[in-house]
């Protein structure tokens, strides 16, 4: 399964971005970007963060970040979170909606 861990430790330089894919045995591999494509390499066990350089970089005052969730959204791709969203909004749609039946409030909607 392929992640993201975005790493900004200073706030102020440009942020490391790492693309990265987990082994079902646990096994990391962290991709660098080689003539536009994704490259994954091993990524040794014992290393940290600072030592493994990040797939690219973005200068988090660029907006890049916003730009690319707003894509993102435009091509309908949501995460975990907004379909967790989504489902407890309707939920309490419908809890709301019996509520008003047993009480006998409210028009049909």
């Amino acid at each position: 399964m392929i992640k993201v861990k975005i790493v900004d430790t200073l706030g102020f330089r440009p942020a490391g971005i790492y693309v990265y894919e987990e082994s079902p045995g646990g096994k990391i591999s962290v991709a660098a970007v080689k003539d536009g494509i994704f490259v994954f390499s091993p990524f040794d066990e014992g290393a940290t963060y600072a030592e493994v350089p990040p797939t690219f970089r973005v200068d988090m005052r660029t907006g890049f970040l916003s730009a690319l969730a707003e894509a993102l959204d435009e091509m309908h791709i949501k995460t975990d979170s907004d379909a967790k969203i989504a489902g407890t909004l309707e939920a309490t749609r419908a809890h709301l909606r019996d509520l008003q039946e047993m009480l006998g409030i409210g028009g049909q909607q």
